[in-house]
């Protein structure tokens, strides 16, 4: 198991992740940061926003940014049709 640190990054600001996951690679982790990201969306629609410019920073134990994955790919958002 390795431990994984999610840094949220939005229109509130940044929140640095101290204390981190324990999880099974970077693919868990990545997986981790969708759910995390579409949590995140669903409470700002819920209060009436939608941000998609955030992104959350996957970094490692000694702070190496492994993956930033914006919340704009952790949703599908195809194109209105009239």
């Amino acid at each position: 198991m390795e431990r994984f640190f999610f840094h949220v990054h939005d229109h509130w600001g940044s929140a640095r992740d101290e204390e981190g996951v324990e999880l099974h690679g970077l693919d868990a982790a990545f997986g981790h940061a969708v759910a995390a990201a579409r949590d995140l969306i669903a409470e700002d629609v819920r209060n009436g926003w939608l941000d998609l410019c955030g992104r959350i920073d996957i970094c490692d134990a000694g702070g190496v940014l492994l993956y930033s994955l914006p919340f704009r790919g952790a949703v599908e958002a195809p194109p209105c049709r009239r």
